[in-house]
């Protein structure tokens, strides 16, 4: 499932030469797509299908991926990453020989980024441990019957808190009683930092860090706050005194809106 946006992003799926592999679809969902045409590289594909989403959130925009998939098992993409037949075949494998698993989580190859090193259920997470959209994948059937989906107050677009579709969706995965499991098995390449290794421009990203930290932690999250913005000021990724302000503003908005929060679909 690739949630494209604008003619920039529909170009950039063309370049990531989706592999033809044998029981696999690409569904691509185009945001901001001002009814242009199709690439004629995707239009002459019969594994690669595109819908158009018309709304102005990533999170919406991977639903509407989501509600157009067919398949049995659902892989989470962006348009900046690379595969390979043999990774994509890895993904269905794990999923045939492990039945028992709802949600798997696995890795990529890019920036440096700390995973278990053997194959872990994720109930509870490692401490250290943070999912990326694009190491996910479900099954779908599972997936509709127990109402999984990304949150639209969370990620681009949403008025508030502009980043977290990937958190919100592992946590709903919780939510909804799927069983997760890490497998130490790489499905993918991305090249150059992830959102969240980036430097912070958008306060909404620092406002959802602080709601994430206290939806998780409502006891101890004005601890907890202090904390993270001295390690994001530590990376340089923000100045201290705008991350405290920006996570504060995030859990003073968790606090009230908490409900809401979780149960967004």
């Amino acid at each position: 499932m690739i949630a494209t946006h604008r003619r920039e992003g529909i170009e950039r799926v063309v370049a990531m030469e989706l592999p033809r592999v044998e029981g696999v679809e690409y569904v691509v969902s185009w945001q901001a797509h001002d009814n242009q045409p199709l690439p004629a590289a995707l239009e002459s594909r019969g594994d690669v299908r595109v819908v158009r989403y018309d709304g102005s959130t990533l999170s919406g925009n991977r639903n509407m991926a989501l509600d157009s998939s067919l398949g049995d098992i659902c892989l989470v993409a962006d348009d900046d990453l690379r595969y390979t037949t043999a990774q994509l075949r890895a993904v269905v494998d794990t999923f045939v020989t492990h039945l028992e698993v709802d949600m798997a989580l696995f890795r990529y190859e890019g920036t440096g980024k700390r995973y278990p090193e053997v194959e872990t259920d994720l109930e509870p997470v490692p401490g250290f441990f943070f999912p990326t959209n694009f190491e996910m994948a479900f099954r779908r059937q599972v997936g509709a019957e127990r109402g999984l989906r990304f949150n639209p107050l969370f990620g681009p677009g949403a008025p508030y808190l502009t980043a977290g579709e990937d958190d919100m969706l592992f946590r709903r995965a919780h939510a909804c009683g799927l069983r997760r499991r890490f497998f130490p098995v790489t499905i993918t390449r991305h090249d150059g930092p992830t959102t969240g290794q980036r430097p912070v421009t958008d306060p909404g990203v620092m406002r959802t860090t602080g709601a994430l930290i206290h939806l998780d932690h409502p006891a101890t999250s004005w601890l907890r706050i202090p904390l993270n913005a001295w390690r994001v000021k530590r990376a340089g990724r923000c100045c201290l005194l705008n991350a405290l302000l920006w996570m504060a503003q995030g859990a003073v908005y968790a606090v009230s809106h908490r409900n809401m929060l979780l149960s967004a679909k």
